[in-house]
């Protein structure tokens, strides 16, 4: 089990045993080992991120706080998730715009909107084998129809260590 990390046009899957994190825009992987330590299958954690960017989409969607509600709580049903919890904000100024946090049982959703860079960033996050956060990123950049956007997915589940 390693980190799966994919791009939009990528032809195919880099993969890296170890941990990962974002700096500076860039993946960083390292390795991280415990001595001693066993997962068996079920105990274990399965973790599933994907997030991304949004370029150049219609000002009127991303400002609309309704719309972008409806469409995460739709991606959420569609991507067999329970939802806990909904909440929205719109903020005013030149970095203005809306964010959407949706609490569902197997982790969060997180929408963040820039009006006037017509520009947004999606992360979803789930825990157990049921959901699909990639279906639900699929869903929202369908309707939220931007001219470009990048997609990264990240396996987070936890490894079994060999001892």
């Amino acid at each position: 089990m390693g980190v799966f990390v994919k791009r939009e046009n990528d032809k195919e899957n880099s993969q890296f045993k170890g941990s990962a994190h974002i700096k500076d825009d860039k993946l960083v992987l390292r390795e991280h080992v415990v001595e001693g330590f066993k997962i068996t299958e079920d105990d274990r954690i399965i973790g599933k991120h994907t997030f991304g960017n949004l370029y150049k989409i219609d000002k009127t969607a991303i400002n609309d706080i309704e719309f972008l509600k409806k469409i995460i709580t739709e991606a959420i049903s569609m991507a067999n998730m329970k939802l806990v919890e909904l909440k929205a904000w719109s903020f005013g100024g030149k970095k203005g715009g809306v964010t959407v946090i949706a609490v569902i049982q197997e982790s969060h959703i997180a929408l963040h909107t820039w009006n006037e860079y017509e520009y947004a960033t999606l992360d979803i996050y789930t825990c157990g084998s049921n959901s699909d956060p990639n279906k639900a990123f699929d869903y929202v950049v369908k309707h939220l129809r931007p001219k470009q956007h990048q997609v990264f997915s990240v396996d987070r589940s936890q490894i079994e260590l060999e001892k």
